[in-house]
């Protein structure tokens, strides 16, 4: 009996040896790193096995403040006040938490103190705007109650995107179009004085004219992830540095692919979709223990969502997410907020399909605005 007790506790370590070994092979994520995600095996995915908290804010409608589609609704942010701002390019809307409209910015026009045509805007801690107008290459800033403060003309810049880096500076990027630019440019909020500019351009890329870009805030980091990139950077007032390589089934394509002649854009266009490329980032968020992004490739089923558990390595590719009462939907853009926290609109017409879901929302109709689900990553 002793000689089979010996051998049951010898088995026992042994196995709680190997379980331990096992264990200390899987690090977590650091940054530096390549993130590889396989899009083998795709699903359906509950909200709940993605996200820790959210909530749902249907949002007022009315003449002034009708949200567009997706494809014109750009940015959404959220204030330290717990106020959200949409742009649809055209104007701001800002509505409440409870979905109310609180002031629109709509001041689209020829004079000094109006804009053209909007791509991203920023927000200050005393609850100014600052808002990039490339219908005059101009940055517009105004208080919250809508009065104009300051406009700044950069004619030489095709400015994507701007973010606020304390409370007087802010850093604005610029669209890799022209060789000896920089990309990224420091300026002060208060007087347009460029402080500092870094990472110059020494090749075009081809795809500038399609270019989603954004900053996002995470852990007292700016994020930054752009178009024909699997890098994920963290930018400063002085660098960009490389934070992660996202690559998925080992489609990342060479160094310099991208690199060509404006005359071989077309050509580029169809080597990318023929070789299945997936190197687009659009839109990504990062909490302490996750990362959920979206990746693209030229061709449509090169496309979805991917959850990564930072300290498993655990990826998960989602087709579509599956909210309660069993309402099914992709959403085509993942609004990044701060901090693990993002957005996504759910459309009326997707809404009404799930009678289940819809009687959430009492008077939705067909022309409604969007609901707004707001959201944390695990």
């Amino acid at each position: 009996m002793e000689f089979f007790y010996k051998i049951g506790i010898g088995l026992f370590l042994l196995g709680l040896l190997l379980s331990c070994e096992e264990k200390e092979t899987v690090t977590p994520i650091q940054p530096g790193e390549e993130i590889f995600i396989s899009s083998a095996h795709k699903g359906d995915v509950p909200i709940g096995e993605v996200f820790s908290e959210w909530r749902y804010v249907p949002l007022e409608t009315t003449d002034e403040s009708l949200v567009m589609d997706w494809e014109k609704t750009s940015r959404i942010l959220v204030s330290k006040d717990s106020l959200i701002y949409i742009l649809d390019k055209e104007k701001v809307m800002r509505f409440r938490l409870n979905g109310l409209v609180d002031y629109v910015y709509n001041k689209r026009g020829d004079g000094p103190e109006s804009y053209g045509f909007l791509k991203n805007f920023t927000l200050w801690g005393n609850g100014d705007i600052s808002m990039v107008d490339i219908g005059s290459r101009s940055i517009i800033t105004y208080t919250k109650e809508g009065n104009f403060i300051s406009r700044f003309p950069f004619i030489a810049w095709n400015m994507r995107n701007v973010t606020a880096l304390d409370d007087s500076l802010m850093l604005v990027r610029i669209a890799e179009e022209r060789v000896g630019l920089f990309a990224y440019h420091v300026l002060n909020r208060y007087t347009g004085q460029e402080l500092n500019a870094y990472r110059k351009v020494e090749h075009v890329n081809q795809m500038v004219y399609m270019m989603e870009d954004f900053f996002y805030k995470y852990d007292g980091k700016i994020i930054w992830h752009g178009y024909q990139s699997n890098d994920i950077y963290e930018v400063s007032r002085d660098s960009a540095k490389f934070r992660y390589r996202i690559n998925v089934d080992n489609k990342i394509p060479p160094e310099d692919f991208w690199w060509r002649e404006r005359s071989d854009r077309m050509r580029v266009i169809s080597e990318w979709q023929e070789a299945g490329y997936i190197d687009h980032i659009p839109y990504y968020v990062e909490s302490d223990r996750s990362i959920l992004l979206y990746y693209e490739g030229g061709n449509a089923e090169d496309r979805a969502y991917a959850f990564v558990d930072k300290s498993t390595r655990e990826t998960k590719v989602i087709r579509k997410f599956i909210f309660e009462d069993g309402f099914v939907f992709k959403p085509p853009i993942l609004y990044s907020l701060e901090d693990g926290w993002c957005a996504f609109l759910l459309y009326p017409e997707d809404i009404l399909l799930n009678a289940a879901f819809a009687q959430r929302f009492p008077g939705l109709e067909e022309e409604s605005n969007p609901v707004l689900f707001l959201a944390k990553i695990k």
